[in-house]
């Protein structure tokens, strides 16, 4: 047997060796559980580790992020001031937000992203690790550039790389909808309102129709159930007359009164009936 013959089959080995020891990754969509994680926080702030599971019972929003992407850094301060310190207002100890680096960037690199943004929320470190790491976010969820979105139970709800390329994947009012979606707003409701009412809207985003979910803990004689454009213009009515106590489900297409398909953007799904009235940001996409 030839030298040449020898290394090629040595080298065939190795690689064959190293299929079947590589760790099954899959790119995890909205639907599906989140994988389990435990990473270093950076400068142990203001936990030594983060874990999935010490998150249960929040939304979770990761920020997949590389401490030397110029779309990471832009988007990084909106991220802070709009969704960050938002529901840390609308809704307290309800949403979590955590900083991803998976260009596992040394402290001093990630400690200049976060001095350049001005975040304070907690940064991970090492979430990417290797191709072979069996914790690679890349893997998980897609590269840098890109946000996650983790409801309550744990499920994945939002995944910007699913639809936006890098480049491209920060978009804040689908993320907006989405955690609305997910989260009691205590700004939603009117001097008055019933606090045990529910009321979401699902799929957020939606490309081909959504529908609204209400739980009601008392009949009501008149209920009206909209949905505005942001400028408070009714653009559909999916009920209005009497509805008794328990849950209710109102299905809309996408469209306006007059049957035309309505244009992308952000729209108010409401709820009424007498004083009180519940709202939440409902995102259209094509």
């Amino acid at each position: 047997m030839t030298l040449a013959r020898s290394i090629r089959r040595v080298l065939a080995c190795a690689l064959l060796a190293g299929a079947l020891v590589r760790p099954a990754h899959a790119v995890v969509n909205p639907g599906q559980a989140a994988p389990a994680f435990t990473k270093n926080v950076l400068n142990s702030n203001p936990w030594p580790t983060a874990t999935l599971s010490q998150f249960a019972g929040k939304v979770l929003v990761l920020e997949i992020l590389g401490y030397d992407c110029v779309f990471c850094m832009t988007a990084a301060p909106s991220i802070e001031t709009n969704i960050w310190r938002h529901y840390q207002t609308v809704a307290p100890g309800q949403v979590q937000v955590l900083g991803c680096d998976v260009r596992d960037g040394t402290i001093a690199q990630l400690n200049g992203f976060r001095t350049t943004t001005g975040v304070t929320y907690p940064l991970l470190r090492d979430c990417w690790g290797g191709a072979l790491n069996p914790q690679n976010f890349v893997n998980w969820y897609g590269e840098r550039d890109n946000y996650v979105v983790i409801n309550k139970q744990g499920v994945v709800r939002y995944r910007a790389a699913q639809v936006w390329p890098y480049g491209n994947g920060y978009h804040l009012n689908e993320l907006l909808g989405c955690i609305d979606s997910l989260v009691t707003l205590g700004l939603d409701a009117e001097p008055g309102a019933r606090a045990s009412v529910e009321f979401a809207a699902a799929p957020n985003p939606a490309r081909e129709g959504a529908t609204l979910s209400l739980a009601l803990p008392h009949a009501e004689a008149r209920l009206r159930v909209s949905v505005l454009d942001l400028s408070g213009r009714r653009v559909a009515t999916l009920a209005d007359g009497e509805a008794g106590a328990g849950a209710h489900e109102y299905a809309w297409d996408l469209r306006d009164g007059a049957g035309g398909r309505a244009a992308p953007g952000v729209y108010l799904a409401e709820v009424s009936a007498g004083s009180w009235r519940r709202t939440v940001r409902l995102v259209v996409v094509r």
